[in-house]
């Protein structure tokens, strides 16, 4: 981030960024975007080879508890009563 800052400060100079240099700070976002996308995957993997490694392999989807899956009534109640617990009356 710190060289496309300096990159667009560089083309800045002139006082006006022309439709080519608009087409490479392009080109450049999205090749930043799979750069990372890619890395992302990569240490995602990585973790989960890791995790498996150390525990075992995860249990079968729909296997678990589903507690998850379930409302959670304390945390609705905050929700609704917070805004009004934290608000003064005019």
């Amino acid at each position: 981030m710190l060289g496309a800052s300096a990159l667009l400060y560089l083309l800045t100079l002139d006082g006006d960024i022309a439709r080519a240099e608009a087409v490479l700070l392009f080109g450049l976002v999205i090749v930043y975007t799979v750069f990372l996308i890619a890395q992302s995957r990569r240490v995602q993997r990585a973790t989960r080879e890791e995790y498996a490694h150390e525990f075992g392999r995860p249990a079968a989807a729909g296997t678990g508890t589903g507690r998850a899956a379930r409302p959670d009534p304390g945390g609705l109640a905050l929700l609704v009563l917070a805004p009004a617990c934290w608000s003064t009356p005019p």
